[in-house]
């Protein structure tokens, strides 16, 4: 995953807004992946400590409907299980994710989120 964030290749610009730029990217196996830049006022830790929280995602995404954590796996790293659900549009209906996800900070400091969808017992999909 390192190695792809790093690539120059490929990327595209997903928004750009008040000095923040968004690439996305899809890698060789599929995986959708996202890497933001921009200035941020706080330390690494504060910023991962903000997104890790589960009352975050209701300040920054307005489509953000409802979410908790439905497992805390620990495994020595931040490795949960989590559901969220999110706001529909016009012509779609609210989507619900259950995410397994994990936070660790790698070799050389930096932090690494990354998180992929699952089936999990205590996570069933919201039916529309």
């Amino acid at each position: 995953l390192i190695r792809i964030t790093e690539e120059t290749e490929g990327w595209k610009e997903a928004s750009k807004k008040d000095g923040y730029i968004v690439h996305t990217k899809k890698s060789d196996n599929g995986l959708n992946c996202v890497r933001g830049f921009g200035p941020i006022d706080f330390s690494a830790e504060k910023v991962v400590e903000f997104i890790n929280r589960e009352d975050s995602t209701e300040m920054y995404d307005d489509q953000y409907k409802e979410g908790k954590t439905v497992e805390d796996i620990g495994c020595g790293i931040n490795l949960s299980v989590g559901y969220s659900r999110y706001k529909g549009t016009t012509f779609v209906s609210d989507r619900d994710f259950c995410l397994l996800s994990a936070t660790f900070r790698d070799s050389q400091g930096r932090y690494i989120i990354i998180a992929t969808s699952i089936v999990h017992p205590d996570c069933p999909e919201v039916k529309k």
